[in-house]
């Protein structure tokens, strides 16, 4: 059922992403993605972090969830959405950014 579902998914944003301008890409360099370390990122609630979430541009959210709720590859990525591997690289390197950026904004603010 989670297949179906996620396939459903990925050939609805294949229909409305036949532009690829959601993906908005210059790819990053390789060492960009490669450096992405696992920096350690407060806590914050699991109801706030899926509001911080929401806020991701389309692409990123859609390369974030496929790569993290979906634990699909980059390849599978690619091949599902009709991009490169390194777009897809790119797009969840830029996700993650956004997401710290947006959780470290959040802390602050909630202090």
């Amino acid at each position: 059922m989670k297949r179906i579902v996620s396939n459903t998914a990925i050939q609805h944003l294949r229909d409305i992403t036949k532009d690829r301008s959601v993906f908005e890409d210059k790819e990053v360099d390789n060492a960009a993605i490669i450096d992405d370390t696992e920096e350690e990122i407060p806590l914050v609630d699991a109801k706030d972090l899926m509001r911080i979430i929401q806020l991701l541009p389309d692409g990123y959210k859609i390369i974030f969830n496929m790569y993290v709720f979906e634990e699909m590859s980059h390849r599978e990525i690619a091949n599902n959405l009709g991009i490169s591997e390194g777009t897809s690289k790119s797009q969840l390197y830029r996700s993650k950014r956004f997401l710290r950026k947006e959780i470290e904004q959040f802390i602050h603010n909630n202090k």
